[in-house]
């Protein structure tokens, strides 16, 4: 891969991300169909690439953002124990 291709690549991978993030999971397949239609020199490729790391990303966020606290897992272990 050559630099270019490097930062297309990064690029649509953040097209991806703030797609999916202000539209939708079906704004991917709407975007990809556009990437193709551009025609570069391996499209599906570089679609599928940077879709994977765009979600890897927003997968990413969400886990470091809005994951489930410890104390919270514990509380719910507990409270579940208490009933039986």
């Amino acid at each position: 891969m050559t630099a270019r291709t490097v930062l297309r690549v990064a690029l649509l991978s953040l097209a991806f991300a703030l797609a999916a993030r202000a539209l939708g999971w079906w704004s991917s397949a709407v975007l990809g169909l556009v990437w193709g239609a551009l025609g570069t020199r391996r499209p599906v490729m570089e679609a599928g690439i940077a879709a994977v790391v765009g979600w890897l990303g927003l997968l990413a966020l969400a886990a470091v953002t809005a994951g489930p606290r410890r104390d919270q897992l514990f509380q719910h272990e507990t409270a579940a124990g208490s009933d039986s």
